[in-house]
């Protein structure tokens, strides 16, 4: 059982994230431009301010307001107006024509610019600065914008003096919406869903042929449950590999035995098998094999009867076709070297092992 859990559970992501939303601060300030003249003597007419965007953002905005020939501030509550929104979610223009900010009496340039293009910003190259126009401002004295299309990633806003003779003060906030799902017990619908998959999947490749998909189904679900009410995503991503073995048998062993499901016969399959092993002639518990290189084999039993008839590999499945199609059996291969060869039949229980004793 323990081995079982082993392969399958490293195929499970458990992370999780919720599903309302909430407005994150990136950042709120005060900044002093002064005039186009006054940058001459060493005056700052630009800066430019970084935006590094929240995962899972699905909306941000920004709102200034400036004040001309004074350092004086503004309070734009720029979060806090984007917070009452946050019940219903992103709502683009309609959230944008909600938000309040102060009049402003100077004029100030914001332009949302590409991470790569500060330097240029700053240096007055104003040719090889990348902006997204229609998501700035120019000479203007107070705004609010709403960006929906560019929601992941690092962005610079440029703010410029455009006045050559008066220094102007610009209050800036950059707020951004965050989804959040709701969880129980630190998992989302979104993400037990995932990981029932997840494992149902590789539970179903694995044991196809010895377990009906009604019962992987509904072992997957007893599992996925005792996982997801005992344990947090982050709980289980701090225990080492040995402890999540012990964690993930013991559910198994509760899921099997509440379930009536008997594992006692199932068999965790090889992944990888190397054709040339099979070559060879074997004896296994009653018979002896000759598995030839041209697609033949030769099946000889204890009592003397014999069959001949062809074989096909796929993946981890061996078939043994006889009398012209009228006898096929199907084997999964749990173990194959180029000395042992045990298998298990897809309608059967028996795990049969041979070892090869020739070539031909």
């Amino acid at each position: 059982m323990k081995k079982i859990f082993t392969l399958i559970f490293a195929l499970i992501a458990f992370t999780s994230y919720s599903q309302t939303y909430k407005a994150v601060k990136i950042t709120e300030t005060t900044k002093l431009l002064h005039s186009g003249v006054n940058s001459l003597i060493g005056g700052v007419s630009r800066v430019a301010l970084p935006i590094n965007l929240p995962e899972n953002t699905v909306e941000w905005y920004y709102s200034f307001s400036t004040t001309a020939g004074s350092s004086r501030s503004s309070t734009l509550n720029l979060a806090v107006q984007v917070a009452a929104y946050a019940s219903t979610g992103p709502m683009g223009s309609t959230i944008a024509k909600g938000l309040k900010v102060p009049p402003g009496n100077g004029e100030v340039d914001v332009s949302l610019i590409t991470s790569d293009s500060k330097s240029a910003f700053l240096s007055k190259n104003d040719d090889l600065v990348k902006r997204y126009s229609d998501l700035s401002e120019i000479s203007t004295t107070q705004s609010v914008k709403t960006i929906n299309n560019l929601l992941t990633g690092s962005y610079y806003l440029g703010l410029r003096n455009p006045s050559s003779y008066e220094s102007v003060s610009v209050t800036i906030e950059v707020v951004a919406m965050v989804k959040v799902e709701a969880t129980t017990n630190g998992w989302t619908a979104t993400k037990k869903q995932e990981a029932y998959i997840n494992f149902n999947q590789p539970f179903k490749n694995l044991f196809k042929g010895q377990l009906k998909q009604p019962e992987i189904d509904s072992f997957t679900g007893c599992f996925m449950s005792k996982i997801t009410s005992n344990y947090t995503p982050y709980q289980l991503s701090a225990f080492a590999e040995y402890e999540l073995n012990d964690i993930l048998a013991k559910f198994g062993d509760k899921c099997s035995e509440e379930l009536n499901i008997n594992f006692d016969n199932v068999a965790v399959p090889q992944q990888n098998i190397n054709k040339d092993n099979l070559i060879g002639k074997w004896k296994d518990q009653n018979s002896t094999f000759t598995i030839y290189e041209n697609g033949t084999i030769l099946l000889i039993f204890d009592n003397g009867k014999s069959l001949f008839g062809n074989w096909e590999l796929t993946e981890n499945k061996l078939k043994f076709v006889f009398d012209f199609g009228k006898t096929i059996d199907e084997y999964i291969i749990i173990e194959l070297t180029d000395k042992i060869f045990k298998y298990k039949g897809t309608k059967e229980p028996t795990l049969w092992s041979a070892d090869k004793i020739g070539n031909y």
